[in-house]
């Protein structure tokens, strides 16, 4: 079983110049995320959405999110917004066919490609 982490802003969504245009205008999904998250889901992947958004955007944020018909199953919120973000994991000694963390960088705005939607 895989669990991918995803941001929100520029990753799921077309990066917002203001934080409070997520409440005066409709979010645009970018191209490959519905098919991305149906595929994961399909496939029983655990979907974890990280965001440097503030708790108290919570509720328009999942709006957002339900209207864009995604599915996940746990959004984490508040994380340090610009900041970089760091995935340290151990290696299973027992299962040797693959590694237990990778990580992709994605242009802001772009969507996401073939590659990422198959993961």
């Amino acid at each position: 079983m895989k669990t991918i982490f995803i941001d929100i802003d520029g990753t799921i969504f077309k990066q917002k110049e203001n934080l409070s245009d997520i409440y005066r205008e409709r979010l645009v999904l970018l191209p490959g995320v519905k098919e991305a998250f149906d595929s994961w889901n399909w496939k029983g992947y655990k979907i974890v959405i990280t965001t440097g958004r503030k708790e108290s955007t919570r509720y328009a944020t999942e709006t957002a999110l339900r209207r864009a018909g995604l599915f996940w199953d746990h959004l984490l919120m508040g994380l340090d917004a610009g900041g970089e973000r760091i995935l340290i994991n151990d290696h299973n000694p027992f299962v040797d066919d693959h590694t237990s963390a990778k990580s992709f960088e994605v242009a802001r705005n772009e969507g996401l490609s073939q590659d990422i939607i198959d993961i």
